[in-house]
């Protein structure tokens, strides 16, 4: 088995042979199945330990946590758009409330976002007002 290595990462695994192709590693037999990283140290490649496991998890649910974020402000703020695009006039409070789905993000730090309230919406908000 053998790991094509770009940018020092394993980017494909592959069953030929490619002994002595640039950018590729053997990968060790007794490693073979389990979550690989390429270790720029030694140059090898070798099973990721049980913290790189765990880092690599926590990044995940950070990205994720911080994507449902975006995305539930993303759709609160097309929704008041499409509100105001069909010739409605803005209710008091919208400017307000559009004002607190941009600044959503900057209230929230990686350590933070990963027990964030849910997105209000508009009659949440102004209820909490």
């Amino acid at each position: 088995m053998y790991a094509k290595i770009e940018n020092n990462k394993i980017v494909t695994l592959d069953a030929a042979d490619y002994g002595g192709v640039s950018g590729w590693k053997e990968v060790p037999a007794n490693v073979v199945g389990k979550s690989l990283v390429y270790d720029t140290g030694t140059s090898s490649v070798r099973a990721m330990t049980d913290a790189e496991k765990t880092a690599e998890f926590d990044a995940v649910v950070l990205s994720d946590a911080w994507e449902h974020l975006r995305n539930q402000r993303n759709i609160y703020l097309r929704d008041t758009d499409a509100y105001m695009a069909s010739d409605r006039p803005a209710t008091t409070n919208m400017p307000q409330y559009r004002a607190y789905l941009r600044g959503l993000p900057a209230t929230y730090n990686d350590t933070s976002i990963l027990s964030q309230s849910p997105v209000m919406d508009f009659d949440a908000y102004v209820a909490s007002l």
